[in-house]
C-alpha cells in the first residue's frame, strides 16, 4: 500500500478530472488519454452533463428563424445540437457526430466542414476544413473553448483546432462562446479569440453568480 493518504489520492484524482485527463469512477479513475475515440468522447461527455444541458437550453434562445449557423465540435456542441428545434437553417459543423444528430431535423441543411478527424474529440481540422469554412458566410457561430483567462483569452490545446476557431471567429457576424465555469482561469497553448471578439458568453451560472473580475473582463459581451 503506498504511503499516501486517501485524502491526497482523492484530491489528485479531482485535479486530473478538472484537467480533462481522467474521469472518476467507482473505486478509482479512468484515463482520458487515448484508448479509442468512443470511450474517450463518452467519458468527456459525462463530465459536467448537467451544466452542458443548461448551457444548451440557454443557447437555443439565440437562434431565430432561418440563417447560417456554425456549431463547434465537442460535447457542449453536441448538447446544443440535441436541443436545436427543426427549423429552416443552414448549419455547418466540425463535428461528424453533431451532423448525425442534426439529421433528425428535416428542415435543416447540414454541412460537414471536412478535414482530418481527430478521434479523441471527434473534431475535423486541417487545410480542407479551413478551405471549406473560408468559402462560407456565417450568421452566428457557437464556439467551445478548452479554457479562458484574462491573460490568454479563449484557448484550446491544438493549433489545428485553434486555426478553425480563429477563422470562424473572423467570419461570423455573431460570435457565441459556450463555456461551463470549470474552464475559467485555465490556459491552453493556443488562443483563438480575445474577450473583445465575442458577442455572447453562455454559461451554466447566472451572470451575478460569476466572479466580478470575470464580468469586468467580459464587459463587452452579453453573459447569459
Amino acid at each position: 500500500m503506498p504511503d499516501v493518504s486517501l485524502m491526497t489520492i482523492h484530491r489528485d484524482l479531482t485535479w486530473l478530472q478538472e484537467q480533462g485527463l481522467a474521469i472518476k469512477i467507482r473505486g478509482g479513475a479512468r484515463s482520458l488519454q487515448g484508448g479509442g475515440s468512443e470511450p474517450v468522447f463518452a467519458a468527456r461527455e459525462a463530465l459536467g452533463r448537467g451544466a452542458k444541458l443548461i448551457i444548451a437550453e440557454k443557447a437555443v434562445s439565440l437562434l431565430s428563424g432561418t440563417g447560417s449557423i456554425f456549431l463547434d465540435a465537442g460535447t457542449t456542441g453536441l448538447a446544443l445540437a440535441r436541443q436545436m428545434p427543426d427549423m429552416p437553417a443552414s448549419v455547418v459543423t466540425s463535428g461528424p457526430n453533431i451532423a448525425l444528430e442534426l439529421c433528425r431535423n428535416t428542415s435543416m441543411t447540414v454541412t460537414l466542414s471536412g478535414g482530418v478527424l481527430h478521434t479523441s474529440n471527434l473534431y475535423l481540422t486541417g487545410s480542407a476544413a479551413v478551405e471549406a469554412l473560408g468559402k462560407l458566410n456565417i450568421g452566428i457561430a457557437f464556439l467551445v473553448p478548452a479554457g479562458f483567462s484574462a491573460c490568454a483569452g479563449f484557448s484550446c490545446g491544438r493549433e489545428n483546432e485553434a486555426a478553425v476557431k480563429r477563422l470562424v471567429t473572423s467570419k461570423a457576424r455573431i460570435k457565441v462562446i459556450l463555456m461551463d465555469t470549470t474552464k475559467l482561469d485555465r490556459v491552453f497553448a493556443h488562443t483563438f479569440a480575445a474577450a473583445g471578439d465575442i458577442d455572447y458568453v453562455v454559461t451554466e451560472k447566472k451572470p451575478e453568480e460569476l466572479p466580478e473580475a470575470l464580468r469586468e473582463e467580459l464587459r463587452g459581451a452579453k453573459i447569459i
